[in-house]
């Protein structure tokens, strides 16, 4: 699994692919189009920390959940860092 840096870079890196494909520009991306790339990818882990909060209370116990909605959680802070 990757680390919660490597995430974050990954799903920015891929937004920013995806929105850039979208513009002209001339081979590097705007401000704009980063500031979108960061934004979609916090959308996509937030939506993976809800569903992890969601999962029923007894599942919670084994650790497996807390240790998922850990990890996301770190990996949101690496993409605020970006």
């Amino acid at each position: 699994m990757s680390t919660p840096k490597e995430k974050a870079i990954k799903l920015f890196k891929e937004y920013l692919e995806w929105i850039g494909k979208s513009y002209y520009h001339d081979g590097a991306y705007s401000k704009g189009e980063e500031d979108k790339a960061k934004e979609c990818a916090l959308v996509t882990v937030e939506e993976m920390i809800k569903e992890y909060d969601a999962i029923e209370s007894e599942q919670v116990a084994l650790g497996f959940i807390n240790s998922k909605m850990e990890y996301w959680n770190e990996v949101k802070e690496e993409l605020n860092k970006l």
